[in-house]
């Protein structure tokens, strides 16, 4: 059903800190407050402040601001030149003033973004969190991947040289008018509505699963997907497809949680998958692979069919194989369609003993790892710069079997120490970020 899935690494966005030539300074909230505020509101290094606050433009190449906390924008923000902005699940940035991005910045967000407004150009947005810019407007001249739910209080604009990702189940609603002239890409279940016109240009393109409803009118002087559903409140126009008001919605699953667990005593490895709105799915197949190319079936569970509140499933499978196991989670409909909701890896140790492994290698900024104790450990990892200096650390609460990532994008390319300790047990090896 996907058809059009893009990675993040295929619309060159793997979140890489770029240094250039400058000493590269991130800025860390550590509570709530403005965000010009240089009292105790920053930090250098994510724990202490630093009684400062970063620039209102934010220029040079490889800065990055962490905002994890509640943030008021009381002054336009530029960001350019390689610089980021990341905002984390817990973090909201918002406020009257807007934010221009240009020159190969980049603004990763998780939680909550409310600006002003959004200007969005030679530069790349990714957001997985909400995105409102009530009262005005968001401009897109270069590549965004987004998630979630987006509210544009005024027009939209997808520039010449710009394209928008909509990812599934993805809401976005437009109170004026949505101008496309660069590439507009949805996958299945996203809804677009638009308070007023939508207008796609000669150079504009329309491709994907989703569905495009206007108040007034909708009109196509360029490419559109005849897979694209469209309503229009009064005509359309240049449209290959047959309108249709009744298509708008959510996927038939939508997939809270997928996740593998190896157990070393008992050398199995334990599924468990959470679901909402299960409308119309029939079952669920689970596909487990070596080489992660080539899977087989090993599980097919029947839908549970709950579109009120949360689906639990769990399955354990009694035979892996030794060393790397990957598991796909596939879903039917009752009308024979499917989709891959999601993919998950497994170390599998040859013996019943201590084992610890972090993939891949190098990375680009997501290292996977895994740690299968005989007997219940908190987990604590560190990793160390060729200094000796700790440049991250991450904690796990008491567990046989940890598993998790760490996100190393805030890090510059080179080689790093990675240590974990779990009571008696500790590990050290060499891990190199690209």
């Amino acid at each position: 059903m996907n058809r059009y899935r893009y990675t993040l690494a295929s619309i060159l966005f793997a979140f890489t800190l770029l240094t250039g030539s400058l000493q590269a300074t991130n800025y860390y909230t550590i509570s709530s407050g403005n965000f010009n505020d240089n009292g105790n509101v920053w930090s250098n290094d994510g724990t202490n402040a630093c009684g400062c606050a970063p620039a209102a433009s934010f220029v040079n190449a490889g800065d990055t601001i962490f905002i994890r906390h509640e943030i008021i924008l009381n002054q336009e923000l530029s960001i350019q030149n390689n610089a980021h902005l990341s905002i984390s699940s817990s973090g909201l940035l918002n406020g009257s003033f807007g934010i221009r991005m240009d020159n190969n910045a980049s603004l990763f967000n998780a939680g909550s973004l409310q600006p002003g407004f959004l200007f969005v150009f030679n530069s790349t947005l990714v957001s997985t969190g909400s995105i409102s810019t009530a009262g005005s407007y968001l401009n897109l001249a270069s590549t965004s991947d987004l998630s979630g739910s987006v509210h544009v209080g005024f027009d939209f604009r997808t520039m010449h040289s710009g394209t928008l990702i909509l990812r599934s189940n993805t809401f976005m609603n437009v109170d004026g008018f949505f101008f496309n002239i660069g590439t507009l890409i949805t996958e299945p279940g996203v809804c677009i509505n638009i308070g007023g016109d939508f207008f796609s240009a000669e150079s504009g393109i329309v491709i994907g699963d989703g569905h495009v409803t206007a108040g007034f009118n909708i009109t196509n002087n360029g490419a559109w997907d005849i897979n694209t559903g469209w309503c229009a409140g009064v005509d359309g126009f240049g449209m290959p497809n047959t309108e249709n008001c009744i298509t708008c919605g959510p996927l038939p699953v939508t997939l809270q949680s997928f996740d593998a667990a190896y157990q070393m005593q008992e050398q199995n490895v334990r599924l468990i998958w959470n679901t909402l709105n299960e409308v119309n799915s029939d079952h669920f197949v689970v596909e487990r692979s070596l080489d992660g190319i080539e899977f087989e079936v090993v599980r097919e569970e029947k839908s549970l069919g709950s579109d009120t509140k949360e689906a639990h499933y769990e399955w354990v499978d009694e035979t892996p194989g030794e060393g790397m196991n990957y598991y796909r989670l596939r879903q039917i409909d009752r009308d024979g369609q499917q989709q891959v909701l999601g993919t998950e890896k497994v170390y599998v140790s040859a013996t019943a003993n201590t084992s610890f492994v972090a993939w891949p290698q190098p990375t680009q900024g997501q290292l996977q790892f895994q740690l299968s104790l005989e007997e219940a450990r908190s987990l604590d990892i560190i990793v160390l710069d060729l200094a000796g200096r700790i440049v991250l650390q991450q904690s796990s609460s008491e567990s046989d079997a940890h598993h998790g990532h760490l996100d190393l994008s805030q890090l510059d390319a080179g080689t790093y120490i990675l240590r974990a300790k779990a009571g008696t047990f500790t590990h050290s090896q060499k891990i190199t970020k690209i």
